[in-house]
């Protein structure tokens, strides 16, 4: 195995080079680059803290792809879900109820609960946004991205399996400053993005950050005309920092927002043949069975007029940050944190005019954190010891409303899945970082965890139809309102409470060789954890709630990273093997009480395999000419025995078979040139190619989960002053508009897409006072 692993690493490492040679004028995306420096043809150092502390990109021994708040605003992005346009390896997905799933080299979870905790994590300021629906305000002011690829947990903790995604917001400035950016784009969008900063003492100062969205209905229903997908989006954030004393700061960072945007519909494809989906459907609805499929365009959806298909989702977070330097060499830093989330939004899973399979959620998150960190430094040795706690509750009611579909035209036509948790987790963990001479760096560290979660769930019946239905089969009657889940005596009908109980040790171990400046080779193994999980499903039996136990990654890296010919080119080059056991994915679990339907639930993958590769090139061969491709390459498979169903519910031998939402390649590539154009004035041009291989969105390897390869090409132009108080600009996103979708759906019978944007292009203004 040893030797196997050896030839793998050097083979991928080889292959990405060549790869990254070749494809030079139609790779990545470069976003790793700092804005180009005007009067040199030197790549700009970046400086990153991935590592709890600030350091030059190039000396750290990690896979970081760091873009500043200027790339992302040229880049178009302005969410974590963005961020497929600078990060390959790194895929988003649009859950069944809109739950955003994040994946990083072929690492992820797909979940559509509330509760559903990420295996790539988001931060703000170090601070953790431990469940995907708390992300979608994370990105406002940014002053960069750091993106770590690799089990994060020593540092980051757990749930960052694959990785974690760190957001440092601009700061408060000493001095008065204030700016407002104006966009509008097809579709009638119009966003705004504003701040004003600055001191309001000798010892404080304060930024205040507010942006909103609104319009941009892209969706049209291809049997009425009518319109969806406008975003109506405020948000807003006050970062006060105090500093008291020569020794001590603290920052207090207070947020808050409101999204009643559309919910995205799904395109329709058509029935499935699970369980005789196909037959049954024929016969009990053919309007919905003959119902046409939606074009393969991005517009072309269907959705039941009957409804509001809106969200509306308010959040409110506040964190405190303290840093006390106790001695010279020696800092105490404390994070506190309390996030409140409240959401009400109704999905369309189906993608026809009809109520078969209408989603209606409404839920409540809070989450507590605390930290504690010491760090410093004697001679040759860096080091840091913490612990953190956090304490969550999550309430989460779905309705599902089948009126028009299989189960509707039976009777089942009403039913809510009710699902309470709470979840806490103690950790202890250090870091130490020894250099012992020559440029070569040893590094260690562990993290322990003890974690613990609860579950109170059930599904109830909701009308009288629903409730005669589930009476006929079930070995109790049920009244409206009353529970359908069927507990583990078989006999009784009710909530089911289990607990779950884990604890791990996750740790890594790696070496740095600073050959010279400009040169870094690393090589590091690391094993890292995320938590056992509850499903949040319409449960007719208890099954489909018993919890996913924690999975675990034992990953390998070797990597290089290099400045050359006097700073015009950068490359970065790495090479990866992860072993990975207990995957939780989302599969089923028959009921025999109703004609051995394949219910949902959260099950475990026993073993699988990564393997990849992946390198960033940037060049700058003359003055305001920045060239750069990034490219990473994955081959996944689950390698022992799996046996569960597929994504029309057919039991099957798993074994061989890839891993859900793992394209091979992935990749983007960009070019930038800043040039002047008066003696006042300068103009940027740039343009953007991403490409992502053949996929599939679910288990089973089936033609329904496919998401097909597909490129898409951004185009931009601005024209600034010398001062930068003034910026116009003009863009251009998927302006070949390119078919794409992020991930199917199936829920009960039918098929169908969260199919990408189309083409848009807009125009911005910026002034800067």
């Amino acid at each position: 195995m040893r030797n196997q692993l050896k030839l793998v690493l050097l083979a991928t490492s080889a292959m990405t080079w060549s790869a990254s040679a070749a494809h030079a004028q139609e790779g990545a995306a470069g976003a790793g680059s700092a804005a180009a420096p005007e009067a040199t043809t030197e790549i700009a150092d970046i400086v990153v803290t991935a590592q709890k502390r600030s350091e030059r990109i190039n000396d750290v021994g990690l896979t970081i792809t760091a873009a500043s708040g200027e790339q992302l605003k040229s880049l178009g992005i302005s969410t974590p879900d963005d961020l497929i346009k600078a990060v390959p390896g790194f895929t988003y997905a649009k859950s069944a109820y809109g739950v955003p799933v994040y994946t990083m080299r072929g690492i992820g979870f797909y979940d559509y609960g509330l509760a559903a905790s990420p295996a790539v994590t988001v931060y703000v300021d170090e601070v953790p946004l431990p469940y995907g629906s708390l992300t979608s305000f994370s990105m406002l002011d940014p002053q960069r991205v750091e993106t770590i690829k690799g089990p994060q947990g020593i540092l980051y903790g757990i749930n960052s399996t694959a990785g974690a995604i760190n957001i440092i917001p601009n700061a408060p400035t000493d001095q008065l400053s204030a700016g407002i950016d104006l966009g509008y784009a097809r579709f009638n969008q119009v966003t705004t993005r504003a701040f004003v900063s600055g001191p309001l003492s000798d010892t404080l100062s304060a930024r205040l950050s507010v942006q909103t969205d609104h319009g941009g209905a892209w969706q049209r229903s291809y049997s009425r005309g009518d319109k969806l997908g406008d975003k109506d989006i405020v948000s807003g954030r006050l970062l006060i920092d105090w500093k008291p004393a020569e020794t001590v700061s603290l920052r207090l960072n207070v947020n808050a927002g409101i999204d009643r945007s559309d919910t995205q519909a799904v395109q329709y494809l058509g029935a499935t043949p699970a369980a005789g989906g196909n037959n049954a459907l024929r016969t009990l609805n053919p309007a919905l069975y003959n119902y046409p499929q939606a074009a393969r365009h991005n517009r072309s959806a269907d959705w039941d007029a009957n409804y509001p298909f809106k969200k509306d989702n308010h959040n409110f977070q506040a964190a405190l940050t303290v840093n006390v330097d106790l001695t010279p060499d020696v800092q105490l830093k404390s994070i506190t944190s309390y996030n409140r989330y409240t959401t009400k939004s109704a999905v369309d899973t189906d993608g026809t005019p009809f109520t078969a399979n209408t989603i209606l959620i409404d839920g409540y998150l809070r989450s507590f954190f605390q930290e504690l960190r010491l760090s410093g430094q004697m001679d040759a040795l860096r080091w840091i010891v913490g612990a953190n706690l956090t304490d969550d509750k999550i309430n989460e009611r779905q309705d599902g409303i089948f009126t028009d579909g299989i189960l509707g035209k039976t009777g089942y036509t009403h039913a809510a899945g009710r699902n309470f948790q709470t979840g806490s987790s103690e950790s202890v963990y250090g870091n130490l970082e020894y250099k012992i001479g020559d440029g070569l760096t040893l590094q260690g560290g562990a993290r322990y965890t003890n974690y613990r979660r609860e579950l109170r769930g059930c599904t109830t019946a909701e009308d009288q139809s629903t409730a005669n239905y589930f009476t006929a089969r079930l070995p109790a009657p049920v009244a409206v309102g009353g529970c359908v889940t069927v507990l583990p005596d078989n006999v009784t009908l009710g909530y089911y409470n289990p607990v779950l109980k884990e604890d791990n040790l996750s740790w890594r171990a790696a070496a740095n060789w600073k050959v010279d400046r400009n040169t870094l080779l690393y090589a590091s193994v690391s094993h890292g954890y995320k938590s056992g999980a509850f499903g949040a499903v319409l449960s007719t039996t208890f099954a489909s709630l018993v919890p996913a136990v924690q999975e675990d990654v034992l990953a390998y890296e070797l990597g290089g990273k290099f400045t050359l010919l006097g700073g015009k080119v950068q490359f970065n080059t790495a090479a990866f093997y992860n072993d990975y056991t207990n995957k939780q994915v989302r599969g089923r679990t028959f009921d025999p009480r109703l004609a051995n339907v394949a219910a949902s639930a959260l099950v475990n993958v026993p073993k699988s395999r990564i393997y990849g590769a992946e390198a960033q090139l940037t060049v700058r061969p003359v003055e305001g000419l920045t060239l750069s491709v990034d490219g990473t390459y994955i081959d996944t498979k689950i390698t022992d025995s799996f046996v569960n169903f597929n994504f029309v519910g057919a039991r099957v031998q798993m074994k061989g078979q890839v891993l859900p939402f793992s394209p091979k390649l992935t990749g983007t590539a960009q070019v930038d040139y800043d040039f002047a154009v008066s003696d006042n004035w300068r103009m940027k041009i740039g343009a953007s190619l991403r490409h992502q291989s053949f996929s599939y969105g679910a288990l089973g390897e089936l033609p329904a989960a496919a998401i097909d390869s597909y490129q898409t090409l951004d185009l931009r132009a601005s024209i600034h002053d010398e001062e930068d108080k003034w910026n116009f600009g003009v863009f251009g996103r998927n302006v070949t508009n390119s078919y794409y979708w992020s991930a199917p759906t199936l829920v009960i019978e039918t098929v169908g897409r969260y199919a990408g944007e189309p083409v848009s292009y807009g125009v911005t203004v910026g002034y800067r006072f």
